[in-house]
């Protein structure tokens, strides 16, 4: 799971209020997170452990779990401090793996793509994982992408000459199993995503990785 690009500085502020990201900010720019590990649990959902010294000189031990469902990303938490859930410490902890995250795509030559890229690769990894468990026994009926790059039309003569690459338009789309066994676009896209949110037929989490393709072409 990425925080780099499900978890931006405007949804740290929105979900846990602007005083609690500028404490947490602080906190990792003063060096009071202790330690901190992340992996994933045994679900696939980011689990973070870790230890962050509080404004009283006090160490407190906090725990924050982060996964995908229908409605995006969620998060549990739970902290020795007397707020004890949802608190600047776990705050910090999240910024601490992201920007962990964020050297290690720069060490792997990822650090220069652009960030919608970035999203879409990561999306794609969700669905993937998202196929590999709707096909162990369920009885769900999977969804797909289709990805096709469309050439711009070629400019007049009379027009202005340009440097940039015709490179075209890269449209993606969602399909669904059809009842000939065959993938099918009726009923499959980003503006059917409500009525597949309850829709039993279809694996939530495959849908929750479409939700999250929506919201990177918005």
């Amino acid at each position: 799971m990425d925080l780099t690009v499900l978890l931006s500085d405007e949804d740290l502020r929105r979900r846990f209020g602007t005083p609690t990201y500028e404490r947490a900010d602080g906190y990792v720019r003063g060096g009071r997170v202790l330690s901190c590990m992340h992996g994933l649990d045994s679900d696939g959902d980011l689990a973070i452990r870790g230890q962050v010294q509080g404004s009283r000189g006090i160490a407190y031990d906090a725990y924050v779990s982060a996964g995908l469902d229908g409605d995006g990303v969620w998060f549990a938490s739970r902290c020795d401090c007397p707020m004890q859930q949802g608190c600047k410490h776990v705050v910090a902890l999240l910024m601490t793996v992201r920007a962990a995250q964020e050297r290690e795509h720069t060490a792997v030559g990822r650090g220069d793509e652009r960030r919608w890229e970035r999203q879409l690769s990561s999306v794609l990894d969700e669905l993937d994982v998202a196929v590999d468990w709707a096909g162990n026994g369920t009885t769900t009926k999977p969804l797909a992408l289709q990805v096709d790059l469309h050439r711009r039309a070629t400019p007049p003569r009379w027009q202005v000459p340009t440097t940039m690459p015709n490179r075209g338009a890269l449209r993606i789309r969602p399909l669904q199993r059809g009842a000939r066994d065959n993938w099918v676009k009726s009923g499959a896209s980003f503006q059917d995503l409500p009525r597949m949110r309850h829709d039993r037929s279809l694996d939530p989490a495959q849908v929750a990785v479409l939700s999250e393709i929506a919201a990177v072409h918005q």
